[in-house]
Order: structure tokens, then sequence, then C-alpha cells
């Protein structure tokens, strides 16, 4: 089900089309599969770019009569003895030369769409093939986090996103105990912020941290009343310096 809605919002998370509610399960999703991040980015790159392609422009009507109009009455009738084509030339240019001009630059145009199409494309495949190899050789940054007595075996990790958000992705973390949930804190000047909660299910959890990491000199977990609470009530399950 996790991953059908994943592909319902992935085109419209590209487009930031999100809502709030939405944008944070898609991203904490994504930080639980990595491997789909390369797919993610390049949707985004592709919004990115789509916004640059030009829009395809149709020749104005009055112009294209006149066009069709100039063609059919230079056509020979029946029995009509066509004169020299020097004498066409010059009798086409007499009159028409404001005609076609704008025929000459109707072509230009035209071919102008095509040759930034085919730019746009080469764009494309040029960022895909940046994107990739920087894939390969730098993923996200992320930071584990030290687990107390009672979380040992738990792998818990801060993966950093862009715009200084961050998301905190946990695995074989035991459930919260019952009236308890699981409370975020950024430390900041040595005071504990707030920064989210989160329940365990099925020995996994993803959360979105709610407070920039900038300045921060470390993350910490608790374990604290339903709600949550404004200071810490418990000594630290996980910690990690940022």
């Amino acid at each position: 089900m996790d991953r059908q809605r994943y592909e319902d919002l992935k085109e419209a998370y590209a487009l930031n089309a999100l809502s709030e509610e939405e944008r944070r399960w898609f991203e904490a999703y994504l930080a639980r599969h990595p491997e789909l991040r390369r797919e993610v980015e390049e949707l985004c790159s592709l919004s990115a770019l789509l916004s640059l392609a030009p829009e395809e422009q149709e020749p104005p009507e009055d112009l294209r009569r006149r066009v069709l109009a100039a063609v059919a009455a230079e056509a020979p009738h029946p029995g009509e003895e066509r004169p020299p084509a020097s004498e066409r030339l010059r009798a086409m240019l007499g009159g028409r030369a404001p005609l076609l001009a704008a025929a000459v630059l109707l072509v230009g145009l035209l071919s102008w769409n095509v040759f930034l199409q085919a730019e746009l494309g080469e764009l494309r495949q040029d960022n895909q093939a940046l994107r990739e190899q920087a894939a390969r050789e730098e993923g996200p940054r992320e930071i584990s986090l030290r687990a107390t007595d009672g979380m040992r075996g738990v792998e818990a990790k801060v993966v950093y996103l862009e715009d200084d958000r961050a998301v905190l992705v946990a695995e074989n973390m035991p459930p919260a105990p019952e009236g308890k949930t699981m409370q975020i804190w950024v430390m900041k000047n040595g005071e504990p912020l707030p920064a989210g909660l989160f329940r365990p299910e099925g020995g996994s959890a993803a959360a979105m941290i709610e407070r920039p990491l900038e300045g921060a000199e470390a993350v910490a977990i608790t374990v604290e009343p339903a709600g949550g609470s404004p200071h810490p009530t418990s000594d630290p399950v996980m910690t990690a310096r940022v």
C-alpha cells in the first residue's frame, strides 16, 4: 500500500504540488527507500527543465490563409501558357514582398522551435548523466545515532535532505510503552528543542525532524508521555552529534 501511494504521489512531489502532510510522508518513505531517490531526482530535474521548454506556436490564421491564396493564384490553369520563371518571380515580389517576408519568418520560427526542442532533449540527457555520476560519487549525508543499553541492536540515522531538512530513520526499534511516544530533540546552545514525535511500527520508524539542523550540536531521542513534552522528562535513549 505504501509503494502504491509513493507511485501516486511522486509526480506531484516533483511539481511541488503536495500538501505538507503528503510531502512529509513522501520524504520519510524516500528516506526508508534510498534506492528510489534517483528516480525522484530525475523527475524533479525534468520538471525544472520542462518549464524552460518553448511553447509551440500556431501561425496566425490570417497569415495561413494569405499564403495558401498566394500559392493557389500562382498555380497554372489548364491551357494557360506559363510565363518565364524570371517574370513570375518579379511579379510575385512586386506586390507580395511583405507576404514573402512573413512566410520566411514563419519558417524560421518553426525551425527555431524544432532546434530548441532538440537542445532541450540533449540537456535532459546531460543532466541525467550528471545526476547519475553524482549519485555514484556521493550519496546523501547520513549520521548514525548511538544507542543506550535499552536500545542495543537499533540502527538509527539522520538523513539530510535539501533545504536544511532531515529525516530520522530507524530499524529494529522496539515499540514505545503504552501511553508513551518517542520524541526527537535538537540541541542548540545546550538547550533541547522539541523536533517531532513518532511511534515505531513493526520495528521500523521514520519521522521528519521538524527543526533545521543548522547550528545544532546534537540530535537525541527520549521516551515521553503521549502527545510529547516541552522539555525532556527522561534520559535520551539515542543520541548523535551533528
